[in-house]
């Protein structure tokens, strides 16, 4: 069984809490005796933190398989690498702002196939036919779930794959705008989505850092001219001001990932080197 960060505590005594299914639990963590063993370099530096690790049962003993990462400061971390802006949406899923697409409508399908069969179970009104409709809603909740840690992978690779050491997000009040639409899931989904997106990026040492998502989709990533006619339909941008045209997730992601590198902590010795990762390279907030 995988764990993560949250889910795992070892303490200072020599135990370690591990979540289950009911509640949490303390038990001893039993190591080699000697001081200076190698488990103890990790577990005594500062310079280390607790990462996702492994809980494993062989011939009737528990075994825990720690992993462990080298911290950076987020503030090094941030002028450092780029950053990885994410627009959150109903027709995409998810986009990145190097161009990576996550549909949402193979999603929408199958819930709404799912909200059909449950209606109609409703209708007939037996206990029987509720029990039926319960296990549906079950059901559908996993294969949303399974579907956003696909998607967070997905995300986590890709900030991996352009260096970025930053993934941007929207802050999750903003996304609440377009729940009316979202016909594959509650709200829970984006959150839900944001805790699969931080875990699989901490594991990697990654940081997510959450931005304003106001006029996100509205401004122009180009001139940042920010007007309601810009976004013509729910997937084209057309900036009236300077004519460039893009897909409006796409813009609406470049510029979350913009908004966190002028507006995210300054390192106050080293400024101005953060960097967007876009499709065709890196950007810079000057537009270059």
């Amino acid at each position: 069984m995988t764990y993560d960060s949250r889910c795992v505590t070892v303490f200072d005594d020599g135990t370690v809490s591990l979540a289950t299914t009911e509640s949490r639990v303390r038990c001893d963590l039993k190591l080699p005796t000697e001081e200076d063993g190698y488990q103890q370099q990790f577990l005594d530096s500062t310079a280390w933190k607790l990462g996702e690790s492994t809980l494993t049962v062989r011939n009737g003993e528990f075994r825990r398989h720690l992993g462990f990462k080298r911290q950076t400061p987020a503030e090094e971390t941030a002028e450092d690498g780029a950053v990885l802006g994410v627009d959150l949406g109903v027709e995409n899923i998810a986009v990145t702002s190097t161009a990576r697409f996550f549909s949402g409508k193979e999603l929408q399908h199958v819930c709404r196939q799912h909200a059909k069969r449950r209606r109609s179970l409703e209708d007939v009104g037996t206990r029987s036919a509720h029990l039926t409709s319960l296990r549906l809603a079950g059901r559908e909740r996993r294969y949303i779930e399974n579907a956003l840690h696909v998607v967070s992978l997905g995300i986590a690779n890709e900030a991996l794959e352009f260096d970025c050491s930053v993934i941007a997000l929207e802050e999750l009040e903003g996304i609440y705008d377009v729940i009316s639409e979202a016909e594959f899931a509650e709200w829970w989904a984006y959150g839900r989505l944001a805790d699969f997106i931080e875990y699989k990026a901490e594991a990697q040492g990654i940081h997510v850092e959450y931005v304003d998502s106001r006029n996100t989709s509205k401004r122009c990533s180009e001139c940042g001219h920010c007007e309601g006619r810009n976004r013509v339909t729910r997937s084209r941008f057309e900036c009236v001001e300077c004519g460039s045209t893009s897909n409006a997730d796409y813009n609406a992601a470049k510029n979350v990932a913009l908004r966190y590198v002028r507006d995210g902590p300054q390192s106050s010795s080293r400024t101005g080197t953060r960097r967007c990762a876009l499709k065709s390279g890196t950007g810079s907030p000057n537009g270059e």
